[in-house]
Order: structure tokens, then C-alpha cells, then sequence
């Protein structure tokens, strides 16, 4: 859905929208482009979406 309303509208009108922040808007438009397979991985192992998007601090 939020896919859909990028192509009409901007980043923060999406959020207001949603009730979220702008950059939780861009978070999830980092992860359209990560492979689904990993997401998957990271969910089973408890680190969700940050965890497929979010470089490391390691």
C-alpha cells in the first residue's frame, strides 16, 4: 500500500497518514528493495525488518 501512495503523494503526507514519522516512511521503502528470502531469515532469528535494512555497527 505504501508502495502505491509513493507514486502519488509525498513521504510525509504518507506518514501523517499512517501516524508514523517520515523516516519510519523511508525505513520501510529501504526494505522494498532487500531480498524477501533474508527478511524471512532475520524475522525467524528475532531481528525483524531493522534487521535486514540496518547496516551493523559491528
Amino acid at each position: 500500500m505504501i508502495l502505491d501512495l509513493k507514486e502519488e503523494i509525498e513521504v510525509k503526507e504518507i506518514a501523517r497518514l499512517c501516524n508514523v514519522t517520515p523516516a519510519t516512511i523511508k525505513r520501510y521503502f529501504k526494505g522494498t528493495n532487500v531480498d524477501e528470502e533474508w527478511i524471512n531469515q532475520c524475522k525467524k532469528a528475532g531481528a525483524g525488518l531493522q534487521g535486514a535494512i540496518e547496516p551493523t555497527a559491528y
